[in-house]
């Protein structure tokens, strides 16, 4: 899993939820042009990104997770990926994208 993080977010916010992801190996992406990682991606996660709308068009998986959401949702109507609620939704919704 390779994650690109927002240019407002730290590895220090970030670091702490990835304590717990056996096997699952995390690297953190970093001097990677963000086109360069899409391209080579095979699922990508965001909430509002329009990265995500790249994604789509390109024929990437897309998954909008919205947990927490405390404000309207400006990708609303947008087709640009599954939305999901939810961890549990979140995990599910994975498994199911990398089994096909």
């Amino acid at each position: 899993l390779i994650v690109n993080l927002h240019p407002n977010q730290t590895e220090q916010i970030l670091l702490p939820h990835l304590a717990h992801t056996d096997p699952i190996s995390v690297r953190l992406a970093k001097d990677l042009h963000l086109n360069t990682l899409l391209a080579h991606s095979d699922i990508v996660i965001g909430m509002f990104s329009s990265i995500l709308v790249e994604a789509t068009i390109m024929n990437k998986k897309v998954i909008r997770c919205l947990i927490g959401l405390s404000q309207p949702d400006p990708l609303e109507g947008v087709d640009a990926g599954q939305v999901v609620h939810t961890a549990s939704e979140l995990k599910n919704v994975l498994l199911q994208l990398i089994g096909n």
